[in-house]
């Protein structure tokens, strides 16, 4: 399994699936952040996931490079991201 497709299976979606946004819409939209880092990164949050081996819940986001980051819930939420 790619990870592409690890990720979209993460948040329930997936390449071409009817009635909803993809995981390739999702990140095929015009790119503008959501949050920013404390240490002042800009990042988009594109959805939730799921950490397969524990079922903790994880943020998945990405910056304006293209670079997907994944990050435990509890610490996206932790203050170290403000919402723009």
């Amino acid at each position: 399994m790619t990870a592409f497709a690890f990720i979209g299976r993460a948040f329930g979606l997936s390449e071409g699936s009817a009635g909803g946004e993809t995981l390739g819409g999702a990140l095929g939209r015009a790119w503008r952040p959501t949050h920013r880092h404390r240490k002042g990164g800009l990042y988009r949050l594109v959805g939730q996931g799921v950490y397969e081996p524990d079922r903790s819940p994880v943020a998945i986001y990405d910056d304006r490079d293209g670079t997907i980051w994944i990050r435990p819930l509890d610490e996206f939420n932790d203050g170290r991201f403000d919402p723009v």
